[in-house]
């Protein structure tokens, strides 16, 4: 067999202790004075607030009691008359949901969302809610004012569940069967910022060091990015600077010598702030304009000299990402498979070559 035709070796998985040293509330204190100012707030895994976060369906209504229940009519005589003829369904229904933890959760929402101005960043542990942007207006950057804003994209996506649920699926130190999850899981609201996604950069990181990066979003082409003097080399030397200064170790102080974080920086003036640690999980984390079977590759023969910054060089040049495909509904995605020799990544060039005319 030539050296051309060896297969790739096998990709490398996270293990539970990786996954959890990327939870935002267990990064270490040098990276989130970094990274956007956040609070955390702690859901019991067996408590009736993260039922209510997994129970099926998206029932407004509980807000809306919620809202009320704060501000009670004085006479009870005024009551409305549906709430009167309320049936006993209705009424366990509502005992189950309404539960005052529930309710508190409410609370603390709403206080954090005052305390950052009147609009937050929604996410858990690990995820937002970016493969439902394309549901709520992918422009206004996921930002939440309300607790209805947050409740829509916590019940909404997919990612969020998935922190919910599966966040060791594929660790490398799961045994088939284990269903184990952490007691607790976080809601982590960021104050919010408009940030420009041109000034987001992908960074993978193997052994400690710099192995490659690119810019986050992988489904833009950004011109201004091509011109190298200007704008991307400044972007490349901050974050070698940023990440060997204040990143590198003290993510190896709590066990992670592999991992992808995504940056945000600015070449004018100069700053760096951390948006996000993910784990090196080919399965649940972009590669951005890489492919993980040739990040495994490079990480096994590291470039001697610090890499640059892969960009989208043209419309053309675009690649598919995870939020992409979910904009898609399961039933179009499952009826493009084999209709006229079709597939999903048929449809996603025939959407490059509509975005170039």
């Amino acid at each position: 067999m030539t050296e051309e035709e060896a297969p790739c070796p096998p990709l490398l998985y996270p293990t539970r202790a990786e996954v959890d040293a990327c939870a935002y509330p267990n990064w270490p204190e040098r990276v989130k004075l970094n990274g956007l100012d956040a609070t955390v707030i702690p859901i019991d895994r067996s408590g009736p607030a993260y039922a209510w976060l997994l129970s099926d369906g998206i029932d407004m209504t509980v807000i809306d009691r919620w809202t009320k229940s704060r501000n009670p009519p004085e006479d009870s005589d005024s009551e409305d008359t549906e709430t009167q003829t309320q049936t006993q369904a209705e009424a366990e229904a509502e005992a189950e949901t309404d539960h005052p933890a529930v309710y508190e959760l409410f609370d603390t929402i709403e206080a954090t969302i005052k305390k950052y101005d009147g609009t937050v960043f929604t996410k858990t542990d690990w995820s937002s809610a970016r493969d439902v942007s394309w549901i709520y207006n992918a422009s206004n950057g996921l930002r939440a004012c309300t607790v209805e804003d947050v409740v829509l994209y916590l019940k909404s996506s997919d990612f969020i569940t998935h922190d919910l649920m599966m966040p060791y699926d594929g660790c490398v130190d799961v045994e088939e069967g284990d269903v184990s999850l952490p007691p607790t899981v976080h809601l982590v609201l960021k104050q919010f910022y408009d940030l420009r996604v041109a000034n987001e950069v992908r960074v993978f990181v193997k052994d400690g060091k710099v192995l490659a990066m690119c810019q986050r979003q992988s489904d833009v082409f950004f011109a201004h990015l091509l011109e190298e003097e200007e704008w991307r080399h400044p972007m490349v030397e901050k974050v070698h600077k940023f990440m060997g200064e204040r990143m590198l170790e003290p993510m190896q102080s709590v066990g992670l010598d592999k991992f992808v974080c995504d940056l945000y920086v600015t070449p004018g003036q100069g700053y760096v702030r951390v948006i996000d640690v993910n784990p090196w999980h080919p399965a649940t984390c972009d590669a951005g304009l890489y492919t993980w079977e040739e990040l495994h590759t490079l990480s096994l023969s590291p470039p001697a000299s610090p890499c640059d910054m892969r960009v989208v060089e043209s419309q053309a040049g675009i690649v598919d990402t995870r939020v992409l495909s979910s904009g898609f509904p399961l039933e179009m995605t499952q009826g493009m498979m084999g209709v006229d020799g079709m597939t999903l990544d048929d449809l996603v060039a025939s959407m490059k070559e509509c975005n170039m005319q």
